[in-house]
């Protein structure tokens, strides 16, 4: 166990923590729900990496759930509609919905995004009243359980706002990369990581696929980095890079981007083949 005087940071989590569960004790009070805290640690000293903050009512079938990271502010906040007792993923559009939608479904005029992104300690409380009068104002069904919104009704905000669909989303084109680089089951390799499989807030710039071949101690990772490097191929061999490629800067052109990774995925394919004809 580690041994450590907390951080500023971490006491800045703790006491966030403590200041929306004073203000969400109406939850408790007024709707029956359940409160839990959970903590997720990683390798690093100074706390717990991520905290959730849990608001439970199988009898309301309700789940209000608030996620902090421990050097920022909290990461998501959503409601989510349970079935019995199974809850739903974060990818489960249907099911749950964010306090971001909630805000935007309340009024699409004067809705400003700029309003979820805050960093001051001071700013983060006047916040954390605002969207609880939010809930307060227009949602009290939603958390009382007899009332639940299409997703289809903040899709279609979303799109006549932005021309995109709300919710969490998966990253498509690494869905593509899995579709087209497939053949690398064929020479033995497997899946052992896949950034799409992490939930919305351990998510990152950077979108990535490692297929690895165990009996050969070889690895592709394949990766989207929407902020710096493009679309790239890093091969190790023994956990030295052996090889790597930055062919293609990202464009808004999908079609573009998804033609290069065919081009690249058929490229290693031939590559692969080459080299198994030549060593017999």
């Amino acid at each position: 166990m580690w041994n450590y005087k907390k951080s500023r940071l971490e006491t800045e989590r703790i006491e966030l923590i403590q200041f929306f569960k004073k203000k969400l004790k109406f939850l408790i009070d007024d709707f029956d729900f359940s409160q839990s805290l959970e903590k997720e640690f990683d390798k690093y000293p100074g706390g717990a990496k991520y905290y959730y903050l849990k608001y439970t009512n199988y009898q309301r079938q309700r789940q209000i759930e608030i996620i902090i990271h421990r050097n920022s502010d909290y990461r998501l906040w959503t409601i989510k509609k349970l079935n019995g007792s199974m809850i739903p993923d974060f990818y489960d559009n249907e099911n749950i919905v964010s306090i971001t939608d909630l805000d935007l479904m309340a009024d699409p005029k004067t809705f400003n995004h700029i309003k979820h992104a805050v960093f001051t300690e001071e700013k983060k409380r006047k916040y954390v009243l605002e969207m609880i009068e939010l809930l307060k104002i227009h949602w009290l069904k939603l958390i009382e359980g007899s009332y639940w919104i299409d997703r289809a009704t903040i899709d279609k905000i979303s799109l006549n706002k932005w021309q995109v669909k709300s919710g969490f989303r998966r990253d498509k084109l690494l869905e593509k990369i899995k579709t087209e680089f497939k053949f690398l089951e064929n020479y033995g390799y497997k899946i052992i990581y896949d950034t799409n499989l992490l939930p919305p807030h351990k998510q990152s710039p950077t979108c990535e696929v490692i297929y690895s071949n165990f009996n050969k101690n070889d690895n592709y990772a394949i990766l989207n980095d929407y902020k710096d490097y493009g679309f790239q191929i890093d091969h190790f061999i023994d956990n030295r890079l052996k090889g790597e490629m930055i062919n293609h800067v990202l464009t808004e052109n999908q079609d573009k981007d998804w033609k290069f990774v065919t081009k690249m995925a058929n490229w290693l394919e031939s590559n692969l083949e080459n080299t198994v004809a030549n060593n017999g």
